[in-house]
């Protein structure tokens, strides 16, 4: 077996175990948020969220409608998507590659593979890819259910949603950052300091998932306060992100040995 085969008997597995979850869960969390900003203007009419006037210009604009209190509600959806889809992104990212990679590490399956001819470089490729992988697919689940479902609210309600390729990148590299991170700082965590996710580390490895999170948090706090500045803090923040990944991936493929792998 090489690296390439382990990768795609780990993804066969992944899938056999938790494939449903994958496609179920980011696709319930994304039409949860999207309800729950329609249902929010009903609940509280006269608060601030129901009040929104529609945005006709900018990043996204919606017109050609009669300023409903659906286009209103999937205003402020399209708007917020950047920081919600980061954040929710970041939270299944760390239960997904958790899952993959948490009781490999613990029940021993890892230690089996060291002791086959397979090279510790061909583990780590296989690990890591199928841990990616399944981030990637849960964040284009996540991402296209919320945008799609919050487009064809207003489309279906009789308006027109123009959206910039700038706010498009928005919406998906930012998201896309939180995701690497997090999977990133899982898989780093899971084989160097496996102890970390353990149950009574914290919360269930509390501190772990809050680093995960914390890019996300900032991003949103950023967006929110300038929300101007969203062109420039996309590019710095999805660059950063993945720049931390590849180093920690980097410290992770350094650290990837037999040796230290079995005294941890």
């Amino acid at each position: 077996m090489n690296a390439h085969r382990l990768t795609r008997a780990l993804a066969a597995r992944a899938w056999a175990q938790q494939g449903r979850q994958a496609l179920a869960v980011p696709a319930a969390a994304a039409v949860a948020i999207v309800l729950l900003l329609l249902v929010l203007p009903r609940m509280f009419p006269g608060a601030v969220h129901g009040s929104v006037p529609l945005p006709t210009s900018g990043a996204v604009r919606i017109g050609d409608g009669h300023g409903s209190a659906a286009d209103a509600a999937m205003a402020t959806a399209l708007l917020a998507a950047p920081e919600l889809l980061a954040i929710g992104a970041a939270l299944i990212s760390l239960s997904v590659s958790r899952s993959i990679l948490g009781q490999d590490v613990s029940g021993g399956v890892v230690e089996g593979l060291l002791a086959t001819s397979l090279r510790p470089g061909a583990i780590f490729f296989g690990y890591v890819s199928a841990t990616f992988a399944f981030s990637l697919l849960a964040w284009a689940v996540l991402a296209g259910a919320y945008l799609g479902l919050a487009t064809a609210v207003v489309v279906i309600g009789g308006s027109a949603v123009h959206m910039t390729g700038e706010y498009v990148a928005t919406a998906l590299l930012i998201p896309l950052g939180a995701m690497l991170w997090a999977t990133s700082l899982i898989a780093f965590v899971a084989f160097v300091h496996p102890s970390w996710l353990k149950v009574t580390a914290g919360l269930n490895g509390g501190p772990v998932r809050l680093a995960g999170i914390l890019p996300a948090l900032a991003a949103t706090i950023f967006t929110t306060v300038k929300p101007g500045a969203y062109r420039v803090f996309t590019w710095s923040y999805a660059g950063g992100c993945i720049c931390a990944a590849l180093l920690l991936m980097a410290a992770l493929a350094a650290l990837f040995n037999r040796e230290r792998l079995l005294d941890s």
